[in-house]
């Protein structure tokens, strides 16, 4: 954590940068992404082969004709994903995680059995039909999930990652990190504008304590930035539910951490 704070740091310092330094940065990282991420799952194109087919459409080489679909298929994944992060208005879901592995597998495939004897399709952009599992390097068979419970345990996840998404961001020990004010240019008033993509409440009742207490700080955080937030912005900022930040706020008021000065129209928070 320490090193990622430093290196945030650094990136810190080096901004703006200019138009040229973006763009080779982000040239970098698609190719080291991209040629990484297939390394690992077995695709021969070298380093080279996958700057020149990325940069150039060069297919030169005599890999397999399908690591080089495979590759550019990952590259268009990673612009999906890319876009899907800048869209605040769109909440990470099940149906884009299938979308995301029917572009990079691109279509259906087969595989054949461990032991050699039979060859099985897999179906892409759908969850498993069957059961897998892998050899561990101590020998033993280690099972995954089972094609009836993965569905489930696939909304448990998503399920997890919008409930601990405060708390990652509150883990790098500022909320700054999370919210970034930011002077509006034309109205010369400061608005808040949210850096990862808006996430909707799913939980309501159930949150536990922690991850109230985190809504709470980034409610707070929220009306010290702009007094004259209204309830409809903070539900947007912080992605939550319009119920639970109501009842969010009214806590805070209870405890006497804020109050409201004047009406709904014309009044602002005051942080005690």
């Amino acid at each position: 954590m320490n090193k990622i704070q430093q290196l945030y740091k650094e990136w810190k310092i080096l901004q703006p940068l200019n138009e040229k330094m973006e763009r080779d940065i982000n040239q970098q990282f698609m190719i080291d992404f991209n040629y990484n991420s297939n390394h690992l799952e077995g695709n021969t194109l070298t380093y080279g082969q996958t700057k020149l087919l990325l940069l150039f459409g060069d297919t030169m080489g005599n890999a397999n004709i399908q690591d080089y679909e495979e590759m550019k298929a990952h590259n268009v994944g990673l612009e999906l994903l890319k876009a899907e992060a800048k869209d605040s208005n769109r909440m990470l879901s099940e149906h884009f995680i299938r979308e995301l592995n029917q572009t990079i597998l691109v279509r259906d495939f087969y595989k054949t059995s461990r032991d050699g004897d039979y060859r099985y399709k897999i179906n892409v952009g759908v969850y498993k039909t069957r059961p897998n599992s892998v050899i561990t390097p101590t020998g033993e068979i280690f099972d995954y999930a089972s094609p009836e419970e993965t569905p489930s345990l696939m909304g448990d996840l998503l399920e997890w990652y919008r409930n601990e998404e405060p708390l990652i961001q509150l883990a790098k020990g500022e909320i700054s990190e999370f919210i970034e004010a930011k002077d509006d240019e034309k109205s010369g008033q400061k608005k808040v504008v949210r850096k990862s993509s808006q996430k909707n409440d799913t939980v309501n009742d159930t949150v536990n304590d922690t991850v109230n207490d985190t809504v709470n700080q980034i409610i707070i955080e929220l009306m010290q930035q702009i007094p004259e937030i209204t309830i409809d912005k903070i539900v947007i900022q912080t992605g939550k539910s319009r119920r639970t930040v109501i009842r969010r706020i009214q806590k805070l008021k209870t405890e006497g951490t804020i109050e409201r000065i004047g009406g709904d129209k014309g009044g602002y928070w005051k942080i005690n």
